[in-house]
């Protein structure tokens, strides 16, 4: 059953981030969905479910294949390691690792595209996008607690 609902929260989140935008900059839904994954899950287990939904994400983009499998895949294990072992979670350090690691995603995937395909966009645009982005995923990080959370 929670397996089932997260999938659909990742399909939402699909369909939601390419029908939502602000300023032409759309959210990175899926990466709050990785990040959840993460925070109630082992390093292995957040790795495959963020890698399995960066690579449905990317086969979707028509892009080349791996930009998001990396980022979420970096998404999801990072968000397992640093709030299942090295931080307590609490609202405030949810609010700012979401934020980060949502940053974090959206600077491989960029980074990946420049390398390997073409650059898509100039790098202060990047750096604006990494910004709203973060902060529209930042209020979400407080809502999103692990299950074992208080």
């Amino acid at each position: 059953m929670r397996t089932f609902c997260l999938i659909s929260a990742a399909v939402l989140a699909l369909i939601l981030q390419t029908r939502l935008s602000f300023y032409g900059i759309s959210p990175n839904l899926t990466a709050a969905v990785v990040y959840y994954i993460g925070i109630n899950n082992a390093p292995s287990k957040a790795l495959f479910w963020g890698s399995l939904i960066g690579l449905v994400e990317d086969s979707i983009a028509g892009n080349i294949l791996g930009p998001h499998l990396l980022g979420k895949g970096l998404t999801g294990f990072f968000s397992a390691v640093i709030f299942r072992g090295w931080f307590i979670w609490t609202p405030v350090m949810g609010m700012f690792g979401l934020a980060s690691l949502t940053a974090l995603d959206s600077l491989a995937v960029f980074l990946s595209e420049s390398i390997f395909a073409k650059m898509p966009a100039y790098p202060l645009k990047v750096i604006l996008i990494l910004l709203v982005q973060g902060v529209m995923n930042f209020t979400i990080g407080a809502l999103l607690k692990p299950r074992d959370a208080d």
